[in-house]
This record gives structure tokens, sequence and C-alpha cells, in this order.
């Protein structure tokens, strides 16, 4: 088993502290939509921040999935017009 270089180990650290802010901060977001929908008590604003947090973390994942299959669909022709 190989250890990973510490330039490696860097880049790493990097891109998943890049990836929690972005998925805070798309999560914060999303769940401002739903403050003035629901009581103000900590355990509903706790479950709504945890949804909102994953629902952000997943979204860039989520948008990379979709325009690989559009990129997909315009090298094959078949974007409807």
């Amino acid at each position: 088993m190989k250890i990973a270089s510490p330039e490696l180990r860097e880049v790493r650290g990097v891109w998943l502290t890049l990836r929690l802010f972005l998925g805070a901060i798309l999560g914060f977001v999303f769940g401002l939509y739903f403050v003035g929908t629901l009581h103000q008590t900590g355990a509903v604003f706790a479950k709504i921040w945890g949804l909102s947090f994953i629902v952000g973390y997943a979204a860039p994942k989520i948008w990379q999935v979709q325009e690989a299959a559009l990129l997909a669909r315009l090298r094959d022709g078949s974007v409807d017009k």
C-alpha cells in the first residue's frame, strides 16, 4: 500500500475543503426556502439544516452528471429544438 505524497494530500485537502464550503453555501441557500414555512424551533432548524447541507453537498455531482448527459446528447445530435 502506497502512502500519498504530501502534495497529493494537500490537493485532496483543498478539494475536500472547497467541496464542503460549496455544499454549505448551497445548503444554506436551499434552507432559506423553508425559513418562513416552518415553526421556529431548534429541532426543525436542525433537520432543515441537515437536509440542506446534504442536498448542497450533492449538487455539484448532480450538475456534473447533467452536464455529461447534455454533452453526450449534443455530440449525438439528439437535442430537441
